[in-house]
């Protein structure tokens, strides 16, 4: 039996991928500790990308993002994703 493919970014449908690329460069801050320190192809980055709409600030210094935020970011980001398709449906 084959194996299946891999997609880049590990997620959801094939296309959240433009969402996430895109939200990367919004959600980074000015300085380098806001900066996604994650390659593009792990589950960190796409796990950062969640983390920071649903409010963690993004700093090592601080606690990893809760399981509530870990909640409330893929639920923006679904709101963000949807507005994305909206976006792109009308251009």
């Amino acid at each position: 039996m084959a194996k299946p493919a891999c997609m880049p970014w590990p997620c959801g449908a094939p296309a959240d991928l433009p969402v996430l690329a895109a939200l990367v460069g919004t959600l980074q801050g000015k300085t380098r500790k806001q900066q996604d320190p994650f390659s593009a192809d792990t589950l960190a980055c796409p796990a950062w990308v969640m983390a920071r709409p649903g409010g963690w600030t993004g700093y090592a210094s601080e606690q990893p993002p809760s399981p509530i935020t870990l909640h409330a970011g893929p639920n923006r980001f679904a709101a963000i994703a949807h507005g994305f398709a909206l976006a792109q449906m009308s251009t």
